[in-house]
Formats: C-alpha cells, sequence, structure tokens
C-alpha cells in the first residue's frame, strides 16, 4: 500500500462490516430457529442476505488492503440500503432511520477528498477491476 489509510476509509469499511455482519447473523439465526415453518421466499430473503454479507465483507477488507475497485461495491449498496429504507420507512418507521443514517455516513466517508485521493493514489492499471488513471 503506497499511501496511509485515512480515517474515512478506515469508517466506511467498519460500517459495512458491522452493518453486513449484523444481517449475516439476523439471517443465520433466522434459519436456525424458524427453517422448519419457512416458506420459499422467507428462506430465499435470508440465503440473499448471506450472499451479499458474503461479497460486502471481502470487499470492505480488500478497500482497507488498498484495493480501488471496492469504493465503488460499497457505495452502490450503501445507496441501495438507502433507497430500500425508504421505502419502507412507512413499514419499519423510525428503525429506518438507522441503518439509512449508516448508510448515508458510509457514503460521506467514501465521498471525502482523503477517501477518493487514497483509492485514486492505489488504482493498478491494467488490474482487472481497477481502471486505469484518467487522461
Amino acid at each position: 500500500m503506497s499511501n496511509p489509510r485515512p480515517a474515512a476509509i478506515l469508517g466506511a469499511a467498519a460500517i459495512t462490516i458491522a452493518m453486513a455482519g449484523l444481517v449475516a447473523l439476523i439471517a443465520m439465526w433466522d434459519l436456525a430457529t424458524n427453517l422448519g415453518g419457512m416458506t420459499g421466499p422467507q428462506i430465499g430473503t435470508d440465503a440473499y442476505y448471506l450472499v451479499v454479507a458474503a461479497l460486502l465483507i471481502p470487499a470492505s477488507m480488500a478497500l482497507l488492503s488498498g484495493r480501488a475497485w471496492p469504493r465503488a461495491v460499497l457505495a452502490t449498496a450503501h445507496l441501495l440500503l438507502v433507497l430500500s429504507m425508504l421505502a419502507l420507512s412507512g413499514f419499519l418507521g423510525w428503525l429506518a432511520a438507522i441503518p439509512a443514517g449508516l448508510s448515508v455516513t458510509a457514503l460521506a466517508l467514501l465521498a471525502t477528498p482523503a477517501a477518493r485521493a487514497f483509492v485514486a493514489a492505489n488504482r493498478r492499471p491494467g488490474f482487472l477491476f481497477d481502471d486505469e488513471a484518467d487522461s
């Protein structure tokens, strides 16, 4: 890693790991305690949450290690979470504000100049997921 990791990168990755880990634990608990009485869509929803967590945690770790590509993955996931929490706010009420607020915080951290400079400095031209520097 060529540059020291800024606090914004650490914060965004920590928020993502914590949220994905919590969702994975809830999905595993739901499957373990209710599997016999669950319908196909309920099992599919829990499986979806486990797959998302399985993608976001390694992406966060890759961002911490200095890779550039996970920034886009994390930003997309948090943007989708904010939109889904807005859609569910009528059902969840004020509880939807907790994950939405954490995601907005992660998006703000990923958009800071320090985070953008860190990602730009750690791009690897020719690597599959890292774009070449803009001309």
